[in-house]
């Protein structure tokens, strides 16, 4: 997993636990858009580990 990865990663696990937080708190606006944010970071990560992957899995690469 790139740098990128790990980010997009991080990012997502804290968008998610905010999301929780924000649901718990009744701000159900901010945990939507919280909530997007989490699933297009985890999406970005996910992309990345598939990436990288398949670039290993190359010969001649």
């Amino acid at each position: 997993m790139s740098g990128v990865g790990k980010w997009a990663l991080g990012i997502a696990l804290a968008a998610a636990a905010a999301t929780v937080a924000a649901s718990a708190t009744g701000r159900t606006s901010g945990a939507v858009l919280l909530g997007i944010l989490a699933l297009l970071a985890a999406g970005v990560a996910g992309y990345d580990v598939i990436y990288e992957w398949l670039g290993r899995r190359r010969p001649g690469r």
